[in-house]
């Protein structure tokens, strides 16, 4: 190696480490822009399904209000039941 060689390897590794400190920015720049992407897209998209979610939600509290009727109308028949049942004990004894 002579002098100029000496010389010029301080030089490139100046350059390769100002080189890396670009690419290190850079890709620190892309993953703060995909970070916020990642927000935006998800509050977007959490506006847009929220209503949904509130319109199935309402399904099912309708479906479970049909269920409940439901199963108070069969109470009342196995009371109705139950009656009847006690009646022709009667008749029957």
């Amino acid at each position: 190696m002579n002098s100029s060689d000496t010389a010029q390897m301080p030089q490139w590794l100046d350059v390769l480490a100002k080189l890396a400190t670009i690419v290190i920015a850079i890709v620190a720049l892309i993953s703060a822009l995909a970070s916020v992407n990642f927000f935006v897209v998800r509050s977007v998209v959490a506006e847009q399904i929220t209503p949904q979610f509130q319109q199935i939600d309402q399904r099912f509290q309708q479906v479970d209000l049909h269920f409940q009727q439901v199963d108070q109308r069969i109470q009342q028949m196995d009371q109705r039941l139950e009656r009847i049942e006690i009646k022709l004990d009667k008749i029957t004894n």
